[in-house]
């Protein structure tokens, strides 16, 4: 798999040129252990279907459908470290059939991904601070359940 460098351009990005990053994350999350527990059918192992649909998840795409648009994508491909980008029903099928061992594996992952890129973690009591972006929607003429007040500065 090909090592990205970034430099500044003045060239126009497109949405998924941010699939160098997200490959060069997946590369520290040693996701190729998964092919060690399960051999590979077909084309293309259980660790680059799960890249490809990682890839999908961060391009805002949640549907397996979406893979289709990429399947002659070369840079996908390359920035993943995939010898070719499988069907949306092969993808399916592969993922459901798996989901048990995809799973178990996720958290493994997301430890070896913060430990390898050297994030500086603080612990409070054992526990992680848990930040998350949100924005403020008036909701006050409205009756939807589980509805409430967030952080608002005022």
């Amino acid at each position: 798999m090909a090592y990205f460098h970034l430099k500044q351009s003045t060239r126009h990005l497109t949405s998924t040129a941010g699939l160098m990053l997200i490959g060069q994350c997946l590369l520290l999350t040693e996701m190729e252990r998964l092919d060690l527990r399960l051999p590979k059918r077909g084309k293309i192992t259980l660790s680059g279907l799960v890249k490809c649909y990682v890839a999908l998840l961060t391009l805002g795409k949640s549907d397996f459908e979406a893979i289709e648009a990429f399947r002659q994508d070369a840079f996908l491909r390359e920035a993943l470290g995939l010898p070719w980008v499988p069907g949306s029903v092969w993808l399916r099928q592969q993922l459901e059939a798996h989901a048990a061992v995809i799973r178990d594996s996720t958290d493994d992952w997301s430890v070896r991904l913060l430990c390898r890129s050297g994030v500086p973690v603080t612990t409070d009591d054992g526990y992680v601070c848990l930040d998350f972006d949100t924005f403020v929607m008036d909701n006050s003429g409205t009756r939807k359940e589980c509805v409430g007040r967030t952080y608002q500065a005022r």
